[in-house]
Protein backbone atom coordinates (compact mmCIF):
# COMPACT_ATOMS: atom_id res chain seq x y z
CA UNK A 1 0.00 0.00 0.00
CA UNK A 2 1.39 3.53 -1.13
CA UNK A 3 0.76 6.75 -0.02
CA UNK A 4 -2.73 8.35 -1.31
CA UNK A 5 -4.23 5.17 0.10
CA UNK A 6 -6.25 4.45 2.91
CA UNK A 7 -3.38 5.19 6.25
CA UNK A 8 -2.66 3.58 9.31
CA UNK A 9 -3.61 5.72 12.23
CA UNK A 10 -1.27 8.53 13.11
CA UNK A 11 -0.68 9.79 16.40
CA UNK A 12 -3.41 12.38 17.51
CA UNK A 13 -1.64 16.29 17.34
CA UNK A 14 -3.78 16.71 20.17
CA UNK A 15 -2.37 14.28 22.58
CA UNK A 16 -0.52 16.50 24.73
CA UNK A 17 -2.33 19.83 24.04
CA UNK A 18 -5.94 21.58 23.84
CA UNK A 19 -6.37 22.67 20.47
CA UNK A 20 -7.11 26.09 21.59
CA UNK A 21 -3.52 26.12 22.73
CA UNK A 22 -2.17 25.41 19.40
CA UNK A 23 0.17 26.12 17.30
CA UNK A 24 2.98 26.06 20.08
CA UNK A 25 4.68 29.08 20.13
CA UNK A 26 8.71 28.40 20.02
CA UNK A 27 11.59 29.56 21.63
CA UNK A 28 14.57 30.63 18.83
CA UNK A 29 17.33 29.35 20.60
CA UNK A 30 19.96 30.51 18.18
CA UNK A 31 20.30 31.11 14.11
CA UNK A 32 23.07 29.41 11.97
CA UNK A 33 23.68 30.34 8.71
CA UNK A 34 24.91 27.32 6.68
CA UNK A 35 26.21 28.95 3.82
CA UNK A 36 24.84 32.43 2.11
CA UNK A 37 21.59 31.82 0.86
CA UNK A 38 20.48 29.07 3.82
CA UNK A 39 19.72 29.56 7.48
CA UNK A 40 18.88 26.99 10.29
CA UNK A 41 16.19 28.22 13.26
CA UNK A 42 16.96 26.14 16.33
CA UNK A 43 14.12 26.70 18.69
CA UNK A 44 12.68 24.67 21.71
CA UNK A 45 9.12 24.86 23.66
CA UNK A 46 8.11 23.07 27.17
CA UNK A 47 5.84 19.94 26.81
CA UNK A 48 4.94 19.52 30.37
CA UNK A 49 8.81 18.23 31.80
CA UNK A 50 9.74 18.02 28.56
CA UNK A 51 12.55 20.93 26.81
CA UNK A 52 12.25 19.80 23.04
CA UNK A 53 14.01 21.21 20.62
CA UNK A 54 12.78 21.70 16.60
CA UNK A 55 14.53 23.28 13.56
CA UNK A 56 13.39 25.76 10.86
CA UNK A 57 15.23 25.97 7.84
CA UNK A 58 15.36 28.89 5.89
CA UNK A 59 16.77 29.65 2.07
CA UNK A 60 17.01 33.36 1.06
CA UNK A 61 16.38 34.02 -2.58
CA UNK A 62 16.56 37.50 -3.92
CA UNK A 63 14.83 39.24 -0.50
CA UNK A 64 11.74 36.43 -0.12
CA UNK A 65 12.22 33.72 2.53
CA UNK A 66 10.88 29.89 1.91
CA UNK A 67 10.31 28.27 5.42
CA UNK A 68 10.95 24.57 5.30
CA UNK A 69 9.32 22.78 8.34
CA UNK A 70 8.04 26.24 9.57
CA UNK A 71 7.46 26.84 13.22
CA UNK A 72 5.45 29.55 14.79
CA UNK A 73 7.93 31.89 16.83
CA UNK A 74 7.70 34.56 19.49
CA UNK A 75 7.77 37.41 18.90
CA UNK A 76 11.57 38.24 19.11
CA UNK A 77 11.81 35.29 16.88
CA UNK A 78 9.89 36.69 14.16
CA UNK A 79 11.52 40.14 14.64
CA UNK A 80 14.40 38.24 13.38
CA UNK A 81 13.05 36.21 10.53
CA UNK A 82 11.74 39.52 9.29
CA UNK A 83 15.26 40.59 8.95
CA UNK A 84 15.81 38.20 6.32
CA UNK A 85 13.57 38.82 3.94
CA UNK A 86 9.58 38.60 2.96
CA UNK A 87 8.25 35.12 3.81
CA UNK A 88 7.01 33.41 -0.21
CA UNK A 89 6.62 29.77 0.62
CA UNK A 90 6.07 27.47 3.08
CA UNK A 91 7.43 23.98 2.86
CA UNK A 92 5.96 20.97 4.51
CA UNK A 93 8.12 17.75 3.66
CA UNK A 94 5.86 15.34 5.42
CA UNK A 95 3.55 14.91 8.47
CA UNK A 96 4.17 16.61 11.57
CA UNK A 97 1.87 16.45 14.59
CA UNK A 98 1.27 20.45 15.03
CA UNK A 99 2.20 21.11 11.49
CA UNK A 100 -1.35 21.86 10.48
CA UNK A 101 -1.30 24.86 12.79
CA UNK A 102 1.61 26.29 11.74
CA UNK A 103 0.93 26.23 8.10
CA UNK A 104 -2.39 27.93 9.15
CA UNK A 105 -0.79 30.30 10.78
CA UNK A 106 1.40 31.46 8.10
CA UNK A 107 -0.81 31.54 5.05
CA UNK A 108 -3.01 33.92 7.43
CA UNK A 109 -0.30 36.31 8.44
CA UNK A 110 1.73 36.92 5.62
CA UNK A 111 -0.52 37.67 2.46
CA UNK A 112 0.49 35.82 -0.78
CA UNK A 113 2.34 33.05 1.21
CA UNK A 114 2.29 29.57 -0.91
CA UNK A 115 2.34 26.28 0.45
CA UNK A 116 4.40 23.33 -0.78
CA UNK A 117 3.61 19.67 0.00
CA UNK A 118 4.22 16.36 -1.50
CA UNK A 119 0.42 15.56 -0.79
CA UNK A 120 -2.32 15.66 1.30
CA UNK A 121 -1.99 14.77 4.39
CA UNK A 122 -4.45 11.94 6.10
CA UNK A 123 -5.72 14.06 8.92
CA UNK A 124 -8.71 15.74 8.61
CA UNK A 125 -7.90 18.35 10.13
CA UNK A 126 -5.25 19.34 7.29
CA UNK A 127 -7.96 19.06 4.66
CA UNK A 128 -8.82 22.76 4.71
CA UNK A 129 -5.47 24.17 3.98
CA UNK A 130 -4.72 24.93 0.37
CA UNK A 131 -1.74 23.01 -1.61
CA UNK A 132 -0.69 25.81 -3.55
CA UNK A 133 2.27 23.32 -5.25
CA UNK A 134 2.92 19.82 -5.08
CA UNK A 135 6.34 18.69 -4.37
CA UNK A 136 7.54 16.32 -6.95
CA UNK A 137 10.48 14.93 -8.03
CA UNK A 138 10.47 16.29 -11.47
CA UNK A 139 8.07 19.32 -11.15
CA UNK A 140 8.39 22.94 -9.72
CA UNK A 141 10.85 24.11 -6.67
CA UNK A 142 10.16 26.79 -4.10
CA UNK A 143 13.58 28.12 -5.35
CA UNK A 144 16.40 28.00 -7.53
CA UNK A 145 19.59 25.18 -7.11
CA UNK A 146 17.54 22.12 -5.39
CA UNK A 147 16.10 19.23 -6.16
CA UNK A 148 12.85 17.42 -4.79
CA UNK A 149 13.20 13.89 -3.69
CA UNK A 150 9.69 12.06 -2.78
CA UNK A 151 9.17 8.68 -0.77
CA UNK A 152 6.95 6.26 -3.25
CA UNK A 153 5.97 3.54 -0.76
CA UNK A 154 5.24 5.56 2.39
CA UNK A 155 1.68 5.60 4.22
CA UNK A 156 1.94 9.64 4.20
CA UNK A 157 3.54 11.76 1.62
CA UNK A 158 6.90 12.25 2.61
CA UNK A 159 9.83 14.47 0.64
CA UNK A 160 13.08 15.31 1.11
CA UNK A 161 14.81 18.94 -0.25
CA UNK A 162 18.84 18.58 -1.29
CA UNK A 163 20.07 22.31 -1.50
CA UNK A 164 22.68 22.59 -4.58
CA UNK A 165 25.94 24.29 -2.80
CA UNK A 166 29.22 23.59 -4.72
CA UNK A 167 31.14 25.46 -2.55
CA UNK A 168 29.85 24.71 0.86
CA UNK A 169 28.64 21.00 -0.21
CA UNK A 170 25.23 20.05 -1.12
CA UNK A 171 22.61 19.94 1.88
CA UNK A 172 19.67 17.23 2.32
CA UNK A 173 17.10 18.47 4.43
CA UNK A 174 14.37 16.39 5.58
CA UNK A 175 11.56 15.74 8.01
CA UNK A 176 11.58 13.04 10.61
CA UNK A 177 12.85 9.77 8.56
CA UNK A 178 16.59 10.92 8.61
CA UNK A 179 17.81 12.51 11.72
CA UNK A 180 20.77 13.16 13.84
CA UNK A 181 19.99 14.08 17.67
CA UNK A 182 23.24 12.48 19.26
CA UNK A 183 24.92 15.55 22.22
CA UNK A 184 21.78 17.61 21.00
CA UNK A 185 22.29 20.53 23.15
CA UNK A 186 18.16 22.08 23.16
CA UNK A 187 16.90 18.93 25.00
CA UNK A 188 16.68 18.24 28.68
CA UNK A 189 17.41 14.66 30.31
CA UNK A 190 13.54 13.60 30.14
CA UNK A 191 13.74 13.96 26.36
CA UNK A 192 17.20 12.37 25.88
CA UNK A 193 15.77 9.38 27.87
CA UNK A 194 13.24 8.69 25.55
CA UNK A 195 14.72 9.22 22.60
CA UNK A 196 17.71 6.85 24.04
CA UNK A 197 14.55 4.28 24.35
CA UNK A 198 13.73 4.80 20.45
CA UNK A 199 16.46 4.25 19.30
CA UNK A 200 17.62 8.00 17.68
CA UNK A 201 21.03 8.32 19.76
CA UNK A 202 22.59 5.06 18.62
CA UNK A 203 24.76 6.99 15.50
CA UNK A 204 24.95 9.91 14.90
CA UNK A 205 22.72 9.57 11.66
CA UNK A 206 19.98 7.16 12.46
CA UNK A 207 16.35 5.83 10.42
CA UNK A 208 13.60 7.14 12.71
CA UNK A 209 11.77 4.09 14.34
CA UNK A 210 9.00 6.46 15.44
CA UNK A 211 8.93 7.68 11.69
CA UNK A 212 8.87 3.98 9.89
CA UNK A 213 6.27 3.15 12.50
CA UNK A 214 3.94 5.74 10.95
CA UNK A 215 4.44 5.21 7.53
CA UNK A 216 3.93 1.41 7.84
CA UNK A 217 1.01 -0.61 7.40
CA UNK A 218 -1.15 -1.23 10.76
CA UNK A 219 -0.24 -3.82 13.18
CA UNK A 220 -3.05 -5.91 12.04
CA UNK A 221 -1.00 -6.37 8.85
CA UNK A 222 -0.20 -9.77 8.19
CA UNK A 223 3.60 -10.42 7.85
CA UNK A 224 3.73 -11.13 4.18
CA UNK A 225 2.82 -7.63 3.51
CA UNK A 226 4.93 -5.99 6.80
CA UNK A 227 7.92 -7.65 5.04
CA UNK A 228 7.32 -6.62 1.72
CA UNK A 229 6.24 -2.64 2.84
CA UNK A 230 9.91 -2.69 5.15
CA UNK A 231 11.44 -4.13 1.27
CA UNK A 232 9.68 -1.48 -0.69
CA UNK A 233 10.73 1.54 1.93
CA UNK A 234 14.38 -0.02 1.94
CA UNK A 235 14.13 0.74 -2.16
CA UNK A 236 13.14 4.19 -1.53
CA UNK A 237 15.80 4.73 0.88
CA UNK A 238 18.68 3.40 -1.82
CA UNK A 239 17.18 5.95 -4.10
CA UNK A 240 18.02 8.67 -1.62
CA UNK A 241 21.05 7.48 -1.33
CA UNK A 242 21.71 7.76 -4.82
CA UNK A 243 21.23 11.47 -4.22
CA UNK A 244 24.81 13.97 -4.48
CA UNK A 245 24.90 15.43 -0.42
CA UNK A 246 27.38 16.19 1.97
CA UNK A 247 25.78 17.55 4.98
CA UNK A 248 22.27 17.41 6.36
CA UNK A 249 20.02 18.53 8.70
CA UNK A 250 16.43 17.68 9.70
CA UNK A 251 13.40 19.10 11.36
CA UNK A 252 14.76 18.58 15.28
CA UNK A 253 18.44 17.86 16.12
CA UNK A 254 21.73 18.52 14.50
CA UNK A 255 23.34 20.11 11.49
CA UNK A 256 25.53 17.38 10.17
CA UNK A 257 28.19 19.39 8.52
CA UNK A 258 30.20 16.51 6.83
CA UNK A 259 30.05 12.76 6.47
CA UNK A 260 26.78 13.22 5.99
CA UNK A 261 26.39 10.39 3.07
CA UNK A 262 28.43 8.02 4.54
CA UNK A 263 26.71 8.04 8.04
CA UNK A 264 23.22 8.20 6.09
CA UNK A 265 24.38 5.04 4.18
CA UNK A 266 25.21 3.28 7.50
CA UNK A 267 22.09 4.32 9.18
CA UNK A 268 19.73 2.68 6.00
CA UNK A 269 22.17 -0.67 6.50
CA UNK A 270 21.15 -0.48 10.00
CA UNK A 271 17.70 -0.18 10.12
CA UNK A 272 16.70 -2.29 7.00
CA UNK A 273 19.53 -5.35 7.24
CA UNK A 274 18.42 -7.95 5.23
CA UNK A 275 17.69 -6.88 1.87
CA UNK A 276 19.87 -5.85 -0.66
CA UNK A 277 22.97 -3.86 0.21
CA UNK A 278 24.18 0.25 -0.17
CA UNK A 279 27.94 -0.53 -0.73
CA UNK A 280 27.80 0.17 -4.33
CA UNK A 281 26.24 3.96 -2.96
CA UNK A 282 29.28 6.39 -2.99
Amino acid sequence: MLNGEKSAPLVSPLDDFEEGNLPLVWKTKTIKRLDPQTYVFYCTTRMTTARVNRNMIVVEYKGELTLVNPLVLTEEGQRKLGKLGRIKNIVRLGYSLHGIYEDAYYLQHHTGAKRWAPGPFFDPKSHDLPIHKILKERGSVPFPNCRIFCFKHTYEPEAVIVLEREAHGNLLITGDCLQSQKDNEFINMPVVAKMKLEGLLASDIVVSKKWMGQMSPPKTANIREQREHKKNLRTDFQRLLGLKFSRMVSCSGNVVKYGAKEGAVLAVEYAFPLWGSTQHIK
